[in-house]
Formats: C-alpha cells, structure tokens, sequence
C-alpha cells in the first residue's frame, strides 16, 4: 500500500535529514498507534538501492539494524534513522517498503535536503 504523502508528512520529521560521521540520518515520530516493522524490504537512495545491512535504526535507546525483524514504533517516540556510510549532502529522495504486523507492506517517498551536522 502507498502511504499518502500527507501521512507521510506526519511522521516523518522535516529538516531532520543531516550528513554527519555515521552517515545521513533522519528522523520519524509516529503520531498513530504503536506499531512494529516485521521487516523492510527495500530501501532506496536517489533510486539506488541501499544496502538493509547498512541500514541502522534507534528506537528507545535500542538500536537496530535493517535486516532485524520486529522492530517497534512506539506512538510518540522519536526514531532515528541512518544510512551508514552515505554521506553525500544535498537533495534527496529516499524510498522505503516495509512489512507491519498491523497492516502489512507499506510504501513511501521522503524529500529533503540533507546539510552537514555541526562539528563534523
């Protein structure tokens, strides 16, 4: 299912994409309902794929890496994203599909621009 950009403009944080040491990272808050990702299944970068295992994500303290399964959305809680090893500033179309145990595949389109953060 493609998740509207409404939608996806509620969760995701605008502004937040930023190039640092790790990599490019952003952020996301679900406004809804917990909820937990059984997997993702792709990502994309610029339309290049990028690799899951290169993919880390914070939940809660908790880090976890894109090829884990069961990773949980808590409702109002900040999640951090990042693709290790992308470091490239500038515009950027990053595209996910993943699997919720709640409503299934969901896919969806995030635009910004990605500065450098301060002190790298």
């Amino acid at each position: 299912m493609l998740v509207p950009k409404n939608l996806v403009n509620q969760v995701y944080r605008v502004g937040s994409m930023k190039v640092g040491e790790e990599g490019l990272s952003m952020e996301f808050k679900n406004p809804f309902t917990s909820a937990t990702i059984r997997k993702f299944k792709e990502i994309k970068i610029d339309e290049t794929v990028f690799p899951l295992e290169r993919l880390k994500m914070i939940v809660e303290g908790r880090t976890f890496c894109g090829e884990d399964e069961n990773i949980p959305l808590p409702v109002g809680k900040i999640m951090r994203m990042i693709l290790e090893g992308y470091r490239k500033p500038g515009n950027h179309v990053i595209e996910m599909v993943i699997t919720t145990r709640e409503i299934g595949d969901l896919r969806f389109k995030v635009e910004d621009s990605a500065g450098e953060k301060q002190g790298v």
